[in-house]
């Protein structure tokens, strides 16, 4: 299965919305708090930390716990999330293998911040899997 948009979706404000058929593999939203609450559950990513004890397929997520301070003086949030990405997707020699947890530890040695990513899920999901 994959997602899609269906035409017999359900509209709002005459556009029509996606039906997902399946939950994220990974999902980061990179905004204030956007590791609190239940947001998460919406993507179909549950605490668990191990999907596939559950029958799944393994999945995370990861936001932050704090609200975000990115300004025209500070941007160290943007810089770290910019360098996450190339931390855990190695284009420049093709490794996907990379842990999750691992790609966010480096990056937080990199790019220091005052406050710590939140992850939800299985901790070691590689961009491979």
């Amino acid at each position: 299965m994959q997602n899609y948009r269906q035409r017999n979706s359900p509209r709002w404000n005459g556009r029509w919305l996606l039906k997902f058929n399946s939950p994220f593999r990974f999902v980061f939203l990179d905004g204030c708090l956007s590791s609190k609450g239940t947001l998460k559950h919406a993507f179909g990513i549950i605490p668990d930390n191990d999907h596939t004890r559950l029958g799944k397929k393994r999945r995370a997520y990861l936001g932050w716990g704090t609200t975000t301070q990115n300004s025209i003086a500070n941007n160290t949030q943007v810089q770290w999330s910019g360098r996450f990405w190339k931390e855990w997707v190695n284009v420049d020699n093709d490794d996907y293998d990379v842990w999750l947890q691992n790609a966010i530890a480096n990056t937080t040695a990199a790019k220091p911040i005052p406050f710590n990513p939140i992850i939800t899920g299985y901790r070691r999901l590689s961009w491979a899997e």
